[in-house]
């Protein structure tokens, strides 16, 4: 599909997004998923860890956020910064979670687009992705 870009596609996008992280951080399912447009698309890096590939549909982006938060260990997300540019939107932000006594601190720089008030597609990028995938994959 090729979208215009002509006109800026960001409506709302900075506030949509830290809002989407506030939702998720709280456990605010409904209020992250009301974000979401039904047909989002979210791409997750990584080779072993859970979440990882092209989710399509809020369904599925919320089912592959459910992997991820349903980990054991205590997780928190902290805002780092905010890009606000003529088309795509983006965080900076700290993943860090506690389990079995390892902590993961990993900064991941989301990329965004949104119209009317939604998310329609976003792109996670993890600084040390080895470090995630091993943290969150299959335990030895």
């Amino acid at each position: 599909m090729v979208k215009d870009m002509t006109t800026p596609n960001t409506a709302n996008a900075i506030d949509v997004l830290v809002q989407t992280m506030t939702a998720f951080q709280n456990g605010n399912v409904d209020a992250a998923a009301a974000l979401m447009h039904p047909d989002i698309r979210w791409h997750s890096p990584g080779r072993s860890q859970p979440a990882a590939g092209t989710h399509v549909g809020r369904g599925n982006v919320l089912s592959a956020f459910g992997i991820i938060a349903s980990q054991p260990g205590t997780l928190s997300l902290e805002l780092l910064d905010t890009l606000d540019g003529q088309h795509h939107a983006g965080l900076l932000y700290i993943h860090r979670r506690e389990r079995h006594g390892t902590t993961l601190e990993a900064r991941i720089c989301l990329i965004a687009t949104a119209s009317n008030g939604q998310l329609t597609e976003a792109w996670e990028h993890i600084y040390d992705q080895n470090a995630f995938d091993a943290f969150y994959g299959p335990r030895q």
